[in-house]
């Protein structure tokens, strides 16, 4: 059975966890979804060790990004050895698949992740 994993990576408070939950909720409708949470520095070497790159897995890479100002509003504070170290800054010149913009536009966000929905389901064809 073929299976897709859909990787996603953001800085603290980008909302993350956030479209993870609203793009289960899409593609549930259609598909078995879970979401399992992984620390950004682990996730590709946990893709490699489990072959995720493999004939029986498509691996999506989606970055989650948001301003400052919006993951201030959600509480986010800068703190040193944190959001400078590799767990937050590892990942930022990577080459994503998809890049997801979660800055408070709801509806700009759903048409987002619509498209992911609907890149998943292409995938899996």
């Amino acid at each position: 059975m073929l299976k897709v994993v859909v990787l996603l990576s953001g800085k603290r408070k980008s909302g993350k966890d956030y479209c993870s939950v609203k793009l289960k909720s899409i593609l549930s409708a259609h598909l078995n979804v879970s979401i399992c949470a992984i620390s950004n520095g682990l996730k590709l070497e946990y893709a490699r060790i489990h072959g995720w790159a493999s004939y029986r897995y498509i691996t999506l890479t989606i970055r989650v990004e948001s301003n400052q100002k919006q993951r201030e509003s959600r509480g986010f504070t800068f703190v040193n050895g944190i959001d400078d170290g590799d767990s937050e800054c590892a990942l930022d010149k990577w080459i994503f698949d998809i890049v997801v913009t979660n800055d408070g536009n709801e509806m700009d966000l759903e048409k987002e992740l619509a498209h992911v929905a609907e890149v998943v389901k292409k995938l899996l064809k």
